[in-house]
């Protein structure tokens, strides 16, 4: 199986145990090492779980095999939750890291436990936390700007091979091709390189149509990318 990895993601520390649903008896779900806890696209069956021993990983896994590791989720955490508010299927697929002791929370349990305003201050924070941290895995997966991808082709042109004091005058191609090379459209080429001036990474096009580059300013823009 192919596999993506974005470096694991720690979410916050542990903000639930069992006592918070003590006042009825909860199944307990026991998990070996690998062994998957629901998948992608299944049904949400208006269960979540709290992860009382051990660590769950929270992946995506496309039609082709493709799978990109999200986050992993310690002891304390909720994981399915999203399954107690609607009926939608789940969102990810969740397995097992090492042996993994879980607690199965129904729809009247959550509803009990939420009327504690303590636990509701809880929740409303951890659901922040979650959309925090995934916000975070959306950026840092998604491809990279526009201007950020202009700036990687330039440096990769041939001219600076003949390059000597890290400076080169380069013809680029017409803003329309770059957008086809690149896989983009043309006005965002347009805003990129607008991006790109304001910045200070390249200058304004000479009367000839060239760019006078330089490697520093190039590569100094992707490191604050």
């Amino acid at each position: 199986m192919k596999e993506t990895i974005a470096s694991p993601i720690q979410l916050p520390e542990p903000r639930f145990s069992e006592a918070d649903f003590d006042f009825d008896k909860q199944p307990v779900v026991m998990l070996d090492d690998e062994e998957c806890l629901f998948l992608e696209g299944d049904v949400g069956d208006r269960y979540c779980y709290l992860i009382l021993q051990g660590a769950l990983d929270v992946r995506l896994i496309d039609a082709d095999g493709h799978e990109t590791w999200l986050y992993r989720l310690g002891e304390g955490e909720l994981v399915g939750e999203m399954a107690l508010f609607d009926d939608g299927r789940r969102s990810a697929t969740v397995i097992a890291v090492g042996p993994t002791r879980l607690l199965r929370i129904g729809l009247e349990a959550m509803r009990q436990a939420m009327r504690r305003p303590d636990f509701l201050l809880r929740l409303a924070s951890h659901f922040f936390a979650r959309y925090t941290h995934s916000h975070d895995v959306i950026r840092r997966l998604s491809p990279p700007k526009v201007s950020a991808r202009i700036v990687r082709y330039l440096l990769c042109l041939p001219e600076w091979n003949d390059a000597r004091d890290g400076r080169v005058r380069v013809r680029i191609p017409s803003q329309a091709a770059l957008a086809c090379l690149l896989g983009c459209q043309r006005e965002s080429v347009t805003r990129a390189f607008r991006e790109l001036r304001e910045r200070g990474a390249t200058p304004r096009p000479d009367a000839d149509g060239a760019l006078l580059l330089e490697r520093e300013r190039l590569e100094s823009f992707l490191a604050g990318v």
